[in-house]
């Protein structure tokens, strides 16, 4: 007996054809789980929470962001595949310290799962996951 494994097979190919059938559920599992992500989160401070947002998503056409600025900032925005490749890069401007408000047309992108980085050209300030429409 080997343990701790929940599944211990008769021979190789039952553990492999268990395992095969794992990981299928689970990307199953996990496909059907990313659908109800959403990207806004709260951060509670004492007098004064902290709001990061993008909706819609999943996304069409264009995706809004809602996130504070601690300083006044020229602000570059880069959507990133799932494999790192850069496939969109906005030179956004400046933009005041404060809760700020970007709007990102995404129309061009393929299909898929992305991942939207809002820079001051020095630092990344705030990362957003987004699906472009998959139905």
């Amino acid at each position: 007996k080997v343990w701790p494994n929940y599944y211990v097979g008769g021979n190789a190919n039952d553990e492999l054809n268990w395992m095969k059938n794992w990981i299928t559920a689970r990307i199953t599992w996990l496909d059907a789980a990313i659908g109800s992500l959403n990207a806004s989160l709260v951060l509670d401070k004492v007098d004064d929470p902290i709001t990061l947002r993008l909706y819609p998503n999943p996304a069409n056409q264009v995706v809004h962001l809602d996130f504070p600025l601690q300083q006044d900032a020229n602000l570059l925005v880069q959507v990133f595949d799932l494999s790192g490749r850069s496939v969109l890069q906005n030179n956004m401007g400046p933009y005041p310290r404060g809760q700020t408000k970007l709007t990102l047309d995404v129309s061009t992108l393929a299909l898929g799962r992305y991942v939207i980085y809002v820079a001051d050209g020095q630092n990344v300030l705030c990362r957003f996951p987004v699906i472009k429409n998959l139905d």
